[in-house]
């Protein structure tokens, strides 16, 4: 944990502290505490100083700084290091790099804002200020071909996020979208490095929509949608990030100790594909029927007209009505 790190941890645990207290938990000396106070404040932390009394924590930055998830979170694995840039072109370009470089697992990146975000099938994903943009560094033990099962994971894990912090009765769109009121709220990409027996790590990108608005964007307020919008109000992005983290925490630990068909079973319950006419485009083609299941390794099942069963490993669903 860094310096600033430890003096948030320090300072939200406190109504007051003193200089001279600082100084004395961290071992350095009182005008290297005053240095690193005025860097958090340039971050946007408000911190009154008061002499003969000490340091108070007047209001953080609704951003989800290396510091504020440190001294909130109550993870083993995930989000043991973070990564934070004002602004990057991907979050999972950074995280893939970093992952090549050899990364602790659990360590993710956020980016404030991204110019470049990366949506499923080399698709832009709009990406500005006021949303979450960020990727997690994994290293499962398992397959590549099982790397569909942590799309489904991460989906449940946001779901069941939206769902206890803002009642929000948010559903799964296979393979990788989470919507609410039938608009896009949330974006998942899972990509590994590694070969058929086994990845040598994944990357698992979630992006939402928090802050912002989509009335300005013509083209995506069709489609998209916001917690911004849906509420009626700003939330805090560091409440949000670290019950995420901690949601995804909860369900990945499962994974790991092969419980998977648990979260199939959380999957479905807040799936809104399956029983659904779908049209499916995949690999070039096209074609039209119902959404059963899915498998053991999250590929969705659709009976289709001749009554046979095809396994859709990869393509874009478009739920119909008839």
């Amino acid at each position: 944990m860094s310096i600033k790190e430890e003096i948030v941890k320090i300072l939200k645990r406190r109504k007051h502290v003193s200089g001279e207290e600082l100084s004395k938990k961290l071992k350095l000396s009182r005008t290297a505490i005053w240095k690193q106070i005025k860097n958090l404040r340039k971050e946007g932390y408000d911190i009154k100083g008061t002499p003969k009394i000490g340091y108070t924590i007047i209001s953080t930055p609704n951003q989800p700084l290396p510091a504020e998830i440190k001294s909130e979170i109550r993870t083993k694995i995930i989000g043991r290091k973070v990564f934070y840039f004002k602004e990057v072109e991907s979050t999972q370009e950074v995280a893939k790099t970093l992952a090549n470089a050899g990364l602790e697992e659990g360590t993710i990146i956020i980016a404030e804002k991204q110019t470049k975000g990366k949506g499923r099938a080399g698709r832009e994903w709009f990406s500005p200020k006021g949303g979450l943009w960020l990727s997690i560094v994994l290293k499962p033990n398992i397959p590549t071909p099982k790397i569909q099962r942590l799309t489904l994971l991460a989906g449940v894990a946001v779901a069941k996020t939206l769902r206890k912090l803002y009642k929000l009765d948010a559903k799964l769109k296979w393979p990788n979208d989470v919507l609410v009121e039938g608009k896009k709220v949330c974006g998942i990409l899972v990509e590994a490095s590694g070969d058929a027996d086994k990845v040598n790590y994944v990357v698992v990108g979630i992006g939402i929509n928090v802050n912002i608005r989509f009335i300005d964007k013509k083209e995506l307020s069709s489609t998209a949608t916001s917690i911004l919008e849906l509420l009626g109000e700003e939330v805090s992005i560091v409440k949000l990030t670290v019950k995420l983290l901690e949601e995804f925490e909860k369900l990945y630990l499962e994974f790991k100790q092969g419980e998977f068909s648990k979260i199939i079973g959380e999957w479905r319950k807040l799936t809104q594909t399956l029983g659904k006419k779908v049209k499916v485009e995949s690999y070039g083609e096209s074609f039209t029927g119902e959404a059963l299941d899915v498998d053991e390794d999250g590929f969705l099942l659709v009976k289709i007209k001749d009554g046979s069963t095809v396994r859709v490993v990869a393509g874009d669903i478009y739920l119909r009505e008839t």
